[in-house]
């Protein structure tokens, strides 16, 4: 199966957070991480590519025909005051829903190479994905892409401020200084299941969506200083997590 590799990013995107640059450390982190065994299941599972050439594959492909059914998969929308459990999901599916389907699919023995490797590759993504806080939306701003800002000279939204313009330090330095935490910390940061993670995210909407009159010269520098730790810990922790995840559930 051919990917679509995304590893020059490192060099060409130095200052983006959860679009492509952002799964890049999250799967880069998590590699670090991994297990002897599940090193050996993910290299003979994917050969020469790694969880970092991956994890922006479904990204990649959401628009085709035959996987626009994807989109859904990306993220859930859980409006204030409720929880995962109790607010009504869509029918299409939602990311937490998503994670626990792909690791079936990449746990069967029926699946074939190549839906084993996508069902790897959409786990690498998605749980990415549930550490961008606006990936568990509330209702009505569809994922904050509906509260319209302005960053700098660029009209833009609040949902591509986090995919795009919170700038960490270069990728692949930012990857070595956040994959500072022992296994044991990967493993208290991993219990809990997709849902879990999903209300955490919810917890980070106070910091998220405080940003002030964004007519003020100089509130990105304010609301990079106010998301900048917020931003690396989700990184740790999405790496962390993914890597616990394999670790105990890739067969």
């Amino acid at each position: 199966m051919k990917w679509t590799l995304l590893l020059t990013l490192f060099t060409t995107f130095t200052a983006k957070a959860w679009g492509p640059v952002g799964h890049v450390i999250v799967a880069g982190i998590a590699q670090q991480y991994l297990t002897p065994q599940t090193k050996t299941k993910v290299t003979q599972l994917l050969g020469r590519d790694t969880l970092m050439s991956i994890s922006n594959w479904p990204d990649k492909i959401k628009d085709k025909p035959q996987y626009r059914h994807t989109k859904p998969w990306h993220y859930v929308t859980i409006p204030d005051g409720l929880t995962y459990h109790t607010c009504r999901r869509s029918s299409q599916g939602a990311v937490v829903e998503a994670i626990e389907r792909m690791t079936l699919q990449l746990n069967n023995p029926r699946s074939t190479h190549q839906q084993r490797q996508e069902a790897l590759a959409y786990l690498v993504h998605f749980i990415g994905d549930l550490h961008q806080p606006l990936h568990v939306g509330r209702s009505g701003d569809t994922g904050g892409t509906a509260l319209q800002l302005r960053w700098g000279r660029y009209r833009t939204d609040l949902h591509e401020i986090w995919d795009v313009f919170l700038p960490p330090a270069r990728p692949e330095n930012l990857m070595r200084q956040l994959a500072t935490f022992s296994p044991r910390e990967v493993v208290a940061w991993g219990a809990g299941q997709p849902s879990d993670w999903a209300h955490e995210a919810m917890e980070l909407r106070p910091i998220v969506y405080t940003y002030g009159p964004t007519h003020v010269r100089g509130w990105e520098d304010r609301y990079l200083t106010t998301t900048g730790a917020t931003v690396n810990e989700q990184f740790q922790k999405g790496g962390a997590r993914l890597a616990h995840w394999l670790n105990t559930r890739m067969r």
